[in-house]
């Protein structure tokens, strides 16, 4: 297939699976937390964001968006925004990350720990080890106004919330994807071309919204319901036996602007002086176009 050519666009897959070990394994859990003051507002891990808010219980896992694909042996950054109904109270917050996918948060998968109660954002990074298990695995981020030196529930947890994220550790033996890319087609269809053997997972989002949206293809896809005139940004990744190689670099592409168009009818216009050396003024019969 040659790029820049109309290909009959191939058929969009749709997969409904467990997200591995974060939901399939056991994690110790939470009893109620009041967090009608304070609360993770949202969590954004490498830049995708996981939208939270003062949901009744204080615990939430996000297991259906935006899942994060990591790679072993780099450093991922984190922010978290924090919300309040009135007082900012300062709050402390502990990241961990179940790197080899036994179901626990040990001792060494602490990954972050704030030295000092914070308020308002909270940033950092983490390393993710060279070792990690390859697949989907959970983070889990507290947030609380006491300080906690456990990844599990205590006593003296009261007040603040819990999230647990899914995220997925890249297989590097899977390989980057080269043959892949992208034309807009008319009525602002973005047409994917896929020279890849395997399947890609796809992730795109307008550059208003905050949600990645997905959607996994073999060979070429169309992807429709964008605006005009609007900027688009798309990354992408090699699936392999149902696990992702490393996330392609994002791209942006721009759909079709359209302009306000309006026809006028064939009607006999009046040219004068005709002929004329210096001036001439066109009488237009259609006044207000």
């Amino acid at each position: 297939m040659d790029f820049g050519s109309i290909s009959v666009p191939g058929k969009m897959i749709t997969i409904n699976s467990t997200c591995g070990a974060c939901t399939e394994q056991d994690y110790c859990t939470f009893l109620k937390k009041d967090n009608s003051q304070e609360w993770i507002d949202t969590i954004f891990i490498n830049g995708d964001a996981y939208p939270s808010g003062a949901f009744t219980g204080g615990y939430l896992l996000s297991s259906g968006i935006n899942t994060s694909i990591l790679q072993g042996g780099t450093q991922l950054s984190f922010k978290m925004n924090i919300g309040y109904f009135s007082s900012q109270f300062l709050e402390y917050v502990s990241v961990y990350c179940d790197w080899n996918q036994d179901g626990s948060f040990s001792e060494d998968e602490l990954s972050y720990q704030s030295e000092n109660p914070s308020r308002n954002l909270i940033e950092g990074t983490i390393d993710i080890p060279a070792n990690a298990l390859k697949g989907t695995t959970r983070m889990r981020f507290l947030m609380s106004y006491e300080s906690l030196d456990s990844p599990c529930d205590d006593i003296n947890f009261n007040y603040g919330e819990v999230n647990d994220i899914c995220v997925h550790i890249s297989d590097d033996n899977c390989g980057s994807p080269s043959s892949v890319a992208f034309t807009i087609e008319g009525d602002n269809l973005i047409n994917i071309h896929n020279n890849e053997g395997d399947s890609l997972l796809i992730l795109y989002r307008d550059t208003s919204e905050l949600l990645w949206k997905k959607a996994i293809i073999a060979h070429s896809s169309m992807l429709s319901g964008f605006d005009s005139c609007s900027v688009i940004f798309i990354k992408y990744s090699k699936i392999c036996d149902g696990r992702y190689a490393p996330l392609s670099d994002v791209h942006s592409i721009k759909t079709q602007c359209i302009n306000a168009v309006q026809y006028v009818s064939d009607e006999p216009l009046s040219i004068f002086p005709n002929p004329s050396q210096v001036n001439v003024w066109i009488n237009n019969p259609q006044p207000g176009i």
